[in-house]
């Protein structure tokens, strides 16, 4: 990442995410936006080394949306890591 503060930005929300507590709430969700072949993905593959794939999910706003039951795929993980968002007008 070229942008430094676009770089601090992202670490800091890493760091965020690995303290170890059960009374932090997520207050911010970051996206990374962008045309293709610059990184997007890469950094989401890294982000799940990190955390661990044990502590990761991908369940889309629109699975979430359509079946409500797809939430419970997220019990017990710390990132839930959706890599498309289908836009809407």
């Amino acid at each position: 990442m070229p942008d430094e503060g676009a770089r601090k930005t992202v670490l800091q929300h890493l760091a965020l995410g690995l303290i170890k507590t059960t009374t932090l709430t997520p207050d911010r969700i970051p996206f990374f936006v962008g045309e293709g072949s610059n990184g997007k993905s890469a950094l989401l593959r890294i982000i799940k080394e990190v955390y661990g794939k044990q502590n990761c999910t991908s369940v889309s706003a629109e699975e979430m949306e359509k079946d409500h039951f797809s939430k419970s795929l997220l019990i017990k993980k710390r990132l839930n890591l959706c890599s498309e968002l289908n836009g809407r007008k």
